[in-house]
């Protein structure tokens, strides 16, 4: 049996939900971050709750305050997407941001192996935070606040950046 993935029509957008850091893997194992559930940000997939085999409406996994554990003001929720030139309006790169099936059009992980990148002209990292603004990136927190990020930013600080309960808070 073989499975494809539709692609959808509808909105592009430049910002993408924090799906979280690599800890979980991408190794192509059932546990990498990109599977539903192993997500490490705030704005992760999950899958339908079932209970007796029917899908009760709910889902299996959620992200409330509560499991923000290294605090809201800590934690991205969200950032500009790396989108190369010419992939903006191409699947997968800058997809449909209301589709579900495709993780990377709607979201974005950051950490060692996937910095922020700069400019549009890299081809970086499918799933990379980035921006044609000069030097930056900007970025929404948890708690609501926003402003710009260094593109120079380490990759082990925006990894803590981008999980929202690995233990370790990231001072201005």
């Amino acid at each position: 049996m073989t499975t494809s993935s539709i692609v959808v029509g509808g909105a592009v957008g430049d910002y993408a939900g924090n799906h979280g850091d690599t800890s979980p893997g991408f190794s192509g194992a059932s546990t990498d971050y990109y599977f539903p559930g192993n997500g490490t940000g705030v704005i992760v997939t999950s899958t339908g709750d079932r209970r007796l085999g029917e899908l009760t409406g709910d889902w299996g996994e959620k992200v409330t305050f509560a499991s923000i554990t290294d605090g809201a003001s800590n934690t991205f929720l969200a950032g500009e997407m790396h989108i190369p030139n010419d992939r903006i309006n191409v699947t997968p790169f800058n997809g449909p941001i209301f589709n579900g099936r495709e993780i990377v059009a709607h979201s974005r992980i950051g950490g060692p192996g996937v910095p922020i990148l700069s400019g549009t002209e890299e081809p970086g990292p499918i799933f990379g935070f980035g921006s044609a603004h000069p030097g930056t990136c900007n970025f929404v927190r948890a708690d609501g606040s926003t402003g710009a990020t260094s593109n120079s930013l380490d990759t082990l600080v925006l990894s803590d950046l981008c999980h929202r309960s690995d233990g370790e808070v990231v001072s201005d």
